[in-house]
């Protein structure tokens, strides 16, 4: 799944696959997307399409706080859900705030759950990238900004979102690294979860296989 893509459903919403599993399934497709509106009046708008060139908007949230970023929508138990962060990036005051936003029913109406409020900024975690590994667990890997250091954020739940866990997690060269823009690779296998991180100024990509190894490295396309 490159950084573009989001994610579908082939059953009007109810199974959710990438773009690389559900590809050649034609207007069946549907794809569901958040477009920020950061002018006079702020907000998020959550669209669907199925063919790309007709778009219909299904919802406009009223959320508080308001988010900087929403995250592409994954399933879970009973809905839908995504991610959030807010903040104005200042390092001078601690109002920064992440959560996520559930939906039971196929994104028209939305939950806005704060996880984490009050926080500075080098303690907030930004752009999450997020994986259900099933069973109700989900994790994610997200930027840390202005950290100082070779640090990214992970946050693991085993309740489908209800609560989660934040932990500082060491990343080499991660002062190169784009944020992570796409899913978390998952392997069913024991301890291969590979968060792709490519590195701009060399035109690689840079993977972590599994927690002993170094970082794999593979050209970027």
């Amino acid at each position: 799944m490159d950084r573009n893509e989001h994610l579908f459903s082939r059953y009007g919403d109810c199974l959710w696959r990438g773009k690389s599993a559900a590809g050649g399934c034609g207007a069946a497709i549907v794809r569901l997307l958040w477009v920020r509106r950061w002018c006079a009046s702020k907000g998020h708008d959550l669209y669907r399409t199925a063919d790309g060139v007709k778009f219909e908007k299904v919802s406009t949230p009223s959320l508080s706080p308001m988010p900087m970023q929403i995250t592409d929508i994954f399933a879970v138990e009973n809905g839908l859900m995504c991610l959030w962060f807010a903040t104005d990036y200042s390092t001078n005051t601690c109002g920064s705030s992440w959560g996520t936003l559930f939906s039971a029913d196929n994104g028209r109406n939305w939950k806005q759950t704060a996880m984490e409020s009050r926080l500075p900024l080098a303690e907030l975690p930004t752009e999450p990238s997020v994986v259900n590994i099933g069973g109700g667990r989900l994790l994610a890997i997200a930027r840390r900004e202005k950290c100082g250091g070779n640090v990214q954020f992970q946050l693991t739940s085993t309740d489908d979102g209800s609560s989660a866990t934040v932990v500082e997690c060491p990343v080499q060269r991660s002062t190169l690294h784009q944020p992570p823009a796409t899913h978390p690779l998952f392997n069913p296998a024991p301890t291969l979860l590979h968060p792709p991180r490519p590195i701009r100024p060399r035109g690689i990509n840079s993977r972590k296989a599994n927690p002993n190894s170094t970082a794999a490295m593979t050209k970027a396309t």
